[in-house]
Parts: structure tokens; C-alpha cells; sequence
């Protein structure tokens, strides 16, 4: 079976993807909007591509000299908007009918640099597919069909090994969420979700062992039905069983509070862009009393999106550590994602500010990518969204 992810394209978002990108048996479609001008367009594309790379799994052996993919995925490159190409704007011949098909001599030849620039981490189709997605019974729709149909028939002939209640288990998160929801819950810990598993399937215990459950849950998380942060102390004990939910109700509002207007980040938080415990459980709608607010507040931590702000009682400053880490009685957090829309000022002392021309040095550490197909994965700096 296939799944299908339509991913948030705002770039706020992008930070989000890496839970469910993986290149392990996938098939990527990079599309190139054919009624943008050249440059533009294939500049664009060049990003995803490069963005799809971060997720290759790289290794060397010992007789090797350069890092290879462990396990290449697919990549398909398409123009879209056929029928919309920016010839009828520039009046240059780009797309052509050539024997009855539609042929894009810029598209090939981005084909050609890409396979030149990636072919060490991507499996990558020779055509440049030329679709007017309005017409789905076309030639070249089929033609990509039957493309996908191809790669899709060689990675399922050698399939993952995971556990044989695994289609079962997919058949029953529905009505798992459901449930929860009723409950206003939106996690479970592993102990309770394995009990819920052995219930609601009427398997004996005994064959659900932890190490099968683990294999499970990895397999679930990759998949992308469940989301796991198995290698974070904080949060391996916890399996949010919605994605959906967590990412748009939890992690949108974090990251971007502007398209959210009911109990918006912007609205609550001060000029230091601060806001309280509180706060936050009214952006979110939970109760304050339950445990679902810390662990969510666990969580945006961990994917550092906020940061929990505690005062230096013997200085007087806003850094140090204090037994309960509360101010004037409260816990505060510092959202990172407000400090480029506001002018923090306190005191007359000016703490933050988007115009930098009146300073003249500038110290720090710069990072530069040495070459063209390579780029920081979107959550490597998470604190400058």
C-alpha cells in the first residue's frame, strides 16, 4: 500500500517534516511549476531536493572514500501547470508538442544536473514528466502510473520485516483515537497502549512481547500513524497516538501563531514575547490541571520551541535557577518564534531589534555549505524560527 503526505508548505512548518520524512522505501515527486519562470522554478526544486537528501541515511566502509546512501529512494521530476507554461508570457518555445507528446528541453536538461549532482543518494528517473494535472486520463498521467507502479513492485520485493499484528494494529488506531479523544487524552504511555493493543485484538499476552511492541511502535512511527520519540529521555515513555492532532493543534500554534487567531501567541504574550502556564492553556484548550499541558510543554522544549524562563533571585536577573522556576508566582516561557516580530525594550534598555544597521561588529561562529547539494536540515537551528 501507498501512503500519501501532503505536507504543510508554509516554511514555519518545515521544522515538522522531519517526523515524517524518511527516504527508506519512498518515492519522492519533485514538481517544477512550469508557469514560473526558469530560474525560479528550478531553484525551488533544487530546494526540496536537497531537502529530501538531509533524510538519506549515509555510511562508509573501510574501502570507501565517500559516504553512500544506505538505501536510495526514488525521485520523479515533474512540470506541472502544462497548460498554464510561461511561454504565453515570454513567448519562448519551452514547452513543445514534439510526435504527440509534450516535451519541457529545460526540464531535461535539469533531469540531467540532478542525476549528475545526486545520483550517489537518489535513484532518479530519466524523463521529465510535462502533466496538466486537470487532465488525469492523459498519456503522460499513465505513463507516470505506471512508473510509480514499477518502483513501488521493486521496493515491495523486499518488504520490511515487522510484526504480523501490525495490519490488525493499523485497522484499529481509528477507533483508538476516538476513544481517547472522548477521554480528552491525547497520549498514551507505552505500558497502557500495549495493554489497549492485547485488549482490543484478543491476542494472548504472552506473543506480545516488549521486543515485538518496540518493533511496532518503530514500525507505526516510520509509517507515520503514530509519533514516537524513542531516543528522548523525556518523551520515549510516550506515544501520541494523532499526529494530525499533535502537529496542528500543538505544534502550528507554536510555530506559527499568525494563522491561528483564536487565542493566538501573539495576543498573550507580553512585549518580551513571554507568556505564562496559563497562557498556553488557553492557546492549547486544556485544563491547567491536566497532565497532558506539561507534557506538551515537555515536548515544545524538547523540539526547543519554547523555553522555560526562571529568575536569579540574588541578582534580580531573568537566567538563573530558583526552586519552583516561577516569576511573581508563575511559570514563564520565552517562544523563540515572536523575537523577530517584536521590539523587546525594558528598562529603556533595548533587548532585541530587527534593525541591526546601527551596530558595527559582529562576533559569533558563521556555518557555510561547500557545495550545491547540501543544506541544514529544516530543525537544525529551530531557535531562529
Amino acid at each position: 500500500e501507498f501512503s500519501f503526505w501532503d505536507f504543510a508548505g508554509q516554511p514555519e512548518y518545515y521544522l515538522t517534516h522531519d517526523m515524517f520524512f524518511s527516504s527508506n522505501e519512498s518515492i519522492f515527486l519533485v514538481f517544477c511549476d512550469l508557469s514560473v519562470e526558469k530560474t525560479k522554478r528550478y531553484k525551488d526544486s533544487w530546494y526540496w531536493l536537497k531537502f529530501i537528501k538531509t533524510s538519506v541515511v549515509l555510511s562508509k566502509s573501510d574501502d570507501q572514500e565517500n559516504y553512500q546512501a544506505q538505501q536510495k529512494p526514488y525521485v520523479i521530476i515533474c512540470g506541472s501547470h502544462r497548460d498554464r507554461s510561461c511561454q504565453e508570457k515570454t513567448g519562448e518555445n519551452e514547452v513543445i508538442l514534439e510526435q504527440g507528446k509534450w516535451k519541457c528541453n529545460s526540464g531535461d536538461s535539469f533531469v540531467r544536473e540532478v542525476k549528475d549532482c545526486f545520483g550517489s543518494y537518489f535513484e532518479i528517473d530519466d524523463r521529465f514528466f510535462v502533466l496538466d494535472c486537470q487532465s488525469s486520463n492523459c498519456y503522460v498521467m499513465e505513463e507516470l502510473r505506471l512508473t510509480l507502479r514499477r518502483y513501488h513492485k521493486t521496493i515491495s520485493s523486499s518488504p520490511r520485516k515487522v510484526p504480523k499484528i501490525c495490519k490488525k494494529v493499523i485497522d484499529l488506531l481509528p477507533l483508538i483515537r476516538q476513544e481517547l479523544h472522548q477521554q480528552q487524552k491525547w497520549f498514551y504511555d507505552k505500558t497502557e497502549l500495549m495493554k489497549i493493543f492485547i485488549e482490543k485484538i484478543s491476542i494472548d499476552q504472552s506473543k506480545l512481547t516488549n521486543k515485538v511492541f518496540l518493533s511496532l511502535l518503530r514500525y507505526l512511527n516510520f509509517i507515520g500513524e503514530v509519533i514516537w520519540f524513542e531516543h528522548n529521555p523525556n518523551l520515549s515513555n510516550t506515544i501520541f497516538i494523532d499526529p494530525q492532532w499533535l502537529c496542528q493543534k500543538i505544534i502550528g500554534k507554536a510555530l506559527a501563531p499568525q494563522y491561528f487567531n483564536k487565542h493566538s501567541i501573539y495576543q498573550l504574550s507580553d512585549q518580551n514575547g513571554i507568556i505564562t502556564k496559563e497562557d498556553f492553556c488557553q492557546i492549547f484548550e486544556i485544563d491547567i490541571q491536566s497532565k497532558n499541558i506539561q507534557l506538551i510543554l515537555l515536548l515544545l522544549e524538547s523540539l526547543n520551541l519554547c523555553f522555560q524562563v526562571v529568575h536569579d533571585s540574588e541578582n534580580n536577573n531573568i537566567n538563573g535557577n530558583n526552586e519552583n522556576n516561577e516569576i511573581d508566582g508563575k511559570q514563564k516561557y520565552l517562544i523563540p518564534v515572536l523575537l523577530g516580530n517584536k521590539n523587546i525594550e525594558k528598562n529603556g534598555n533595548i533587548k532585541w531589534e530587527n534593525d541591526i544597521s546601527n551596530y558595527k561588529y559582529f562576533y559569533g561562529r558563521r556555518f557555510v555549505i561547500n557545495n550545491k547539494i547540501d543544506m541544514f536540515p529544516a530543525g537544525f537551528f529551530p531557535k531562529l524560527q
